[in-house]
């Protein structure tokens, strides 16, 4: 991977501002981890200069709305969108997407709704912002919290889609790649802000039975007559 050269990413770049294809940016990030789990640097630092830095109208519009219940914290929503000049070409929310099969939702090959497309294109440049910070990568990692409003990935952005029982796991589980290598595993030198515990699966019950804790007795297997 080290050997790729820079006309793979140049031209990489070009092929996605003619056409939003999750296959090449799977390819970016492919591009910066090896087989074996170890970073490839070179193929970091030319996907965050030809691509987040250089191009950043690559990445898809972020906003979120309000809940529209107040009772109900999981009716509030994220919505993507691909702007283009002269309008929007295309928008999904996360919870328009929430009745689909993850596994589909995660077929780059089976995306024949545009919408569920556009939905596939987000989940790939989440995981490509997840490839260039990969192992304390700390360039990438500033670049990112530096443009965390424009790209969405802040703390509370990613903690949001982590919390959020209603959004596609797929998303959640993409959310939390990013939070683990933008957040978490950071240089020793450098501030980390903890967070509390938190569930990212759905209750079983509504309720569970208080149950008195059985403490086995250590003689119990010694016989009565000893």
């Amino acid at each position: 991977l080290s050997m790729l050269r820079e006309d793979f990413f140049t031209h990489g770049v070009q092929l996605l501002r003619g056409s939003r294809s999750s296959t090449m940016v799977m390819l970016l990030a492919a591009s910066c981890i090896a087989g074996d789990g170890t970073p490839v640097r070179e193929n970091q630092a030319r996907v965050l200069k030809f691509v987040l830095e250089q191009s950043p109208d690559l990445f898809l519009k972020v906003r979120h709305s309000l809940p529209t219940l107040e009772s109900d914290p999981f009716t509030a929503n994220i919505h993507f969108s691909d702007r283009v000049a002269g309008g929007v070409a295309g928008e999904v929310s996360a919870l328009d997407l929430r009745d689909m099969n993850d596994d589909y939702l995660h077929d780059y090959r089976a995306a024949a709704d545009p919408l569920v497309a556009l939905f596939q294109y987000y989940l790939a440049t989440l995981e490509l912002m997840s490839a260039v910070v990969y192992d304390r990568y700390w360039p990438g990692s500033q670049h990112l919290m530096e443009q965390s409003f424009d790209l969405a990935c802040g703390y509370n952005d990613l903690l949001f889609l982590i919390k959020h029982e209603l959004c596609p796991w797929i998303l959640r589980a993409q959310a939390c790649n990013l939070m683990a290598v933008l957040y978490v595993d950071r240089e020793p030198f450098l501030a980390v802000e903890p967070f509390n515990s938190i569930r990212t699966w759905t209750k079983l019950h509504e309720s569970v039975a208080d149950e008195k804790y059985k403490k086995s007795e250590p003689y119990n297997f010694l016989p009565e007559n000893l």
